[in-house]
């Protein structure tokens, strides 16, 4: 009985020996006589060869990897893709001692809280308003014209100034006086 008989479906395929190799060179000359003696010993003792377990290995690897990054697709949804792209790109860039404190489920989650912190803190700078007095956003008021000057405002009597006083207060909040005039 060949150890393959009892293997998952999915796991036979793995392991089937490709005609061309589909793995990465294993580091030695496939021509090597002592490397052919060695894949002829592990094909006997095991029933696959060093290309077939080379396969089942990193088909393995992917399994246990797809495994421990099941809470993260479980609370990132649909975004996981980007999230993930986010959060290599970021652990790229750490150095070695760092890599190594952070290369598991926890450290992702953990660089990820840091690069939405960033985003956050990012956006925020840049949408503080900032009060420039007689000027809307975009350099005047936003009907193209003020709708008080200083000037007038200060010549109002004192009756017509409290008959208008919320307007008068509205139109300085929106930056709609004219403060040069």
């Amino acid at each position: 009985m060949e150890p393959t008989e009892n293997l998952a479906p999915v796991e036979q395929q793995v392991l089937e020996t490709p005609q061309q190799p589909t793995v990465p060179d294993l580091g030695f000359d496939p021509n090597d006589e002592t490397f052919q003696a060695f894949n002829q010993q592990l094909t006997q003792y095991i029933g696959v060869d060093a290309y077939a377990l080379k396969n089942y290995v990193k088909h393995v690897e992917s399994q246990v990897q797809e495994t421990q990054l099941q809470p993260l697709r479980s609370e990132w949804g649909e975004g996981f893709t980007d999230n993930f792209a986010a959060v290599k790109e970021r652990f790229k860039q750490l150095p070695p001692n760092q890599q190594a404190i952070y290369d598991n489920v926890d450290g992702a989650r953990f660089i990820w809280q840091q690069l939405q912190q960033e985003a956050q803190q990012q956006a925020t700078a840049q949408t503080v308003p900032t009060f420039d007095r007689g000027k809307a956003a975009g350099g005047a008021s936003p009907s193209g014209r003020f709708k008080y000057t200083q000037s007038g405002i200060t010549a109002l009597g004192k009756v017509a100034y409290k008959a208008d006083i919320a307007n008068i207060q509205s139109a300085y909040a929106q930056g709609l006086v004219d403060l040069n005039n």
